[in-house]
C-alpha cells in the first residue's frame, strides 16, 4: 500500500508533470492543468497496510456507522515536513512564483495495491483542513452611532484598534505568531511606559493594578479550555515562571524575545514558518489580554470625557 499526502498550490509556476523518487525514498508527483500551470503535489510512501486502514464500520446498536482512520504519525510527519522542504524550494527555485504550497490542508491518501489491501481501505482519501467559524455580528443604529463617535472623540485608540483588528484576522488565518506581536503592541503601547528590555518592562507591567487584573482575568479566561490550559502551564513551565500575573507576564514578555530571533539548531521553541502552532494558546490568551485592555481604556476615557460634551455634538 501507498500513503500519500496531497497538497494544492497558490501561485503560478509552470512546468511538466513529474514523478520522481527523492533521495530519502518517497515518491514526489507535480501535477498540472492543461497549460502546464502546478495545481498541486503528492508526497508518497510505501506503508505497512494495517497501519494505514481507513473503514467505515456499523454501530452495534441503530443505524449510525462510525469511520475508524489509522495512521503511523512518524511516517505522517515525514511527508509533511518533505511537502514543507518542497514549499521552500520551489519557491526558491521559481524566485517567489509559488506562494504557498498548502500543507496546512492536506488530503490523505491511502492507495491499495492487492484485494488484500482494498478490504483495509474503504475511505480512501480523507481531507484535513481546519477553520475557524466565521465572525458574524449584528449592530444596532445606536452602536454605529458610538462607532463614528468614539473615532472622532478617542482618536488615541485607533492604532490599538487596528493592531487588534489585524490580530484577530492573523490569529483566524493561523499566522499565530503575527498574531502575537499585534496583540502585543497594544499592551505594549497602553503599559510599558516607552520601556523594551525585558527587565523595564515587567518593571512598568507590575506598577499598572489594571493590567494585573486584566492579565489574570485573561489567564483564568483561556484556561476553561483544556487544551490552551496545557499548553499555556507548559510554556510557564518551560520559562520557569510562576503561576501568577507576574509570572504570566515574564511568560509572555520571554515568549516576545523567542519569536525575534531564529533558534537555528537549538531546541528552544522559536519563529519559523512550520512553527504556527506552537504559539497558539500564548497569542489566544494575548488577544483576551489586548481585547479586554482596550475595553477598559475606552471605559476610562470615556468617563473622562464628560457626557455633556458628547450631548452637545462637539465636532471631531
Amino acid at each position: 500500500m501507498r500513503y500519500a499526502l496531497r497538497a494544492d498550490i497558490e501561485g503560478k509556476l509552470k512546468i511538466g508533470t513529474y514523478l520522481l523518487v527523492g533521495p530519502d525514498g518517497l515518491s514526489y508527483e507535480l501535477h498540472t492543468d492543461e497549460q502546464g500551470w502546478l495545481t498541486h503535489v503528492r508526497v508518497g510512501a510505501r506503508v505497512v497496510p494495517a497501519e494505514f486502514a481507513a473503514s467505515v464500520v456499523p454501530e452495534p446498536a441503530g443505524n449510525h456507522v462510525r469511520v475508524e482512520i489509522k495512521h503511523n504519525p512518524k511516517i505522517k510527519a515525514q511527508l509533511l515536513k518533505a511537502l514543507q522542504a518542497l514549499e521552500s524550494e520551489l519557491s526558491f527555485a521559481a524566485q517567489g512564483a509559488l506562494q504557498r504550497l498548502r500543507w496546512d490542508r492536506v488530503t490523505e491518501e491511502r492507495i491499495p495495491e492487492t484485494d488484500e489491501e482494498r478490504s483495509l481501505v474503504s475511505v480512501p482519501e480523507v481531507g484535513l483542513a481546519s477553520d475557524y467559524p466565521p465572525r458574524e455580528v449584528s449592530l444596532s443604529p445606536e452602536e454605529i452611532r458610538t462607532a463614528i463617535e468614539d473615532g472622532c472623540f478617542f482618536p488615541e485608540l485607533t492604532l490599538p484598534k487596528a493592531f487588534l483588528r489585524e490580530g484577530m484576522n492573523e490569529f483566524s488565518n493561523f499566522r499565530y505568531i503575527q498574531a502575537f506581536y499585534n496583540f502585543f503592541f497594544v499592551i505594549e503601547g497602553f503599559y510599558s511606559q516607552g520601556k523594551s528590555a525585558e527587565k523595564e518592562v515587567l518593571k512598568a507591567f507590575a506598577s499598572s493594578p489594571e493590567l494585573t487584573h486584566v492579565t489574570e482575568w485573561a489567564f483564568d479566561q483561556s484556561c476553561q479550555d483544556e487544551r490552551h490550559k496545557a499548553n499555556l502551564l507548559g510554556h510557564l513551565q518551560e520559562e520557569h515562571c510562576q503561576q501568577n500575573p507576574a509570572g504570566i507576564q515574564k511568560m509572555i514578555l520571554r515568549a516576545r524575545g523567542r519569536l525575534h530571533h531564529f533558534p537555528g539548531s537549538g531546541r528552544r521553541r522559536g519563529v519559523t514558518p512550520f512553527s504556527q502552532a506552537e504559539f497558539e494558546s500564548v497569542s489566544w490568551l494575548l488577544m483576551r489580554i489586548a481585547s479586554y485592555s482596550v475595553f477598559l481604556r475606552r471605559n476610562a476615557l470615556y468617563k473622562a470625557f464628560s457626557g455633556r460634551q458628547i450631548a452637545s455634538g462637539q465636532s471631531c
